[in-house]
């Protein structure tokens, strides 16, 4: 199932430790691809990006967190 707005603003909460301000949602609908060999037609999954805005000052150290 798909999250809403309401749900990805608490999961950066409970992830990051930063308050969101705002959420926007983009439904994006799969492509549908032709398989070179067999020339089948195949659907790639629908997907849901999520832009996050976040309190001014504030940041998200994933990349730092990564690094170890």
């Amino acid at each position: 199932t798909w999250a809403n707005a309401q749900q990805i603003k608490e999961a950066v909460f409970a992830l990051f430790g930063v308050k969101a301000i705002n959420v926007h949602t983009i439904m994006t609908k799969g492509e549908i691809k032709r398989s070179p060999k067999s020339r089948q037609l195949f659907k790639k999954p629908n997907s849901k990006k999520a832009y996050v805005t976040i309190e001014k000052g504030k940041k998200i150290d994933i990349f730092e967190s990564l690094k170890g």
